[in-house]
């Protein structure tokens, strides 16, 4: 008998104001599962009295995002996609 391993990966997801104020919770896609070698997506939000501007590129939480859908390239915590709002 044999059986397939495949090594668990994530990513987090936040949203946040200029300043880096978490504003709401999302949730992160894995379409094929949460594996290394697997894909993610994330998606903005409607947040009342918020407007999407950027993704967060170190100047609102002091870390770069990932982009907003992409591949899981490691086992274990692969980053945080951050999404940034006014």
């Amino acid at each position: 008998m044999s059986f397939d391993f495949n090594q668990a990966a994530t990513v987090n997801v936040k949203y946040v104001d200029t300043k880096g104020n978490q504003i709401a919770q999302g949730e992160v896609t894995y379409p094929n599962g949460a594996n290394v070698n697997g894909t993610y997506t994330t998606g903005q939000l409607e947040i009342p009295n918020y407007k999407f501007v950027r993704m967060d590129d170190g100047t609102a939480t002091g870390a770069k995002s990932l982009p907003a859908t992409g591949t899981l390239t490691k086992a274990g915590d692969n980053g945080t996609v951050i999404y940034v709002y006014t």
